[in-house]
C-alpha cells in the first residue's frame, strides 16, 4: 500500500506504462498472434497496427510488440531476430 503521494504517483504510472512484449503469429487467416508471456492471450488483426515493412507475416515468426490503450491495442515494432 503506498504510503506517499511520490507512491501513489510512481504506482499509478507504471499501470499506464506501456509494455513490450513478444508475440507469436499463430495463424495468418484470419491473423492471430499469441503472447508470448500469456498464451491465453490471442490476439486478431482488430487490434493489431502493423506497419507496411513487417508484412506480410509470416506463421510462426515472433515480433517486439508495444501495448497500449491499456492492452487493448498493439504495434508491432519489429520481428525478433534469431540468435
Amino acid at each position: 500500500m503506498a504510503t506517499s503521494i511520490k507512491e501513489i504517483i510512481q504506482g499509478l504510472a507504471q499501470k499506464n506504462m506501456p509494455n513490450i512484449v513478444i508475440g507469436t503469429v499463430t495463424q495468418v487467416s484470419p491473423l492471430r498472434v499469441t503472447l508470448l508471456n500469456d498464451l491465453a492471450v490471442n490476439l486478431s488483426a482488430a487490434s493489431l497496427t502493423i506497419p507496411k515493412r513487417l508484412k506480410p507475416l509470416v506463421l510462426e515468426n515472433q515480433y517486439y510488440m508495444l501495448s497500449f490503450d491499456m492492452g487493448n491495442s498493439w504495434y508491432m515494432l519489429d520481428e525478433v531476430d534469431e540468435v
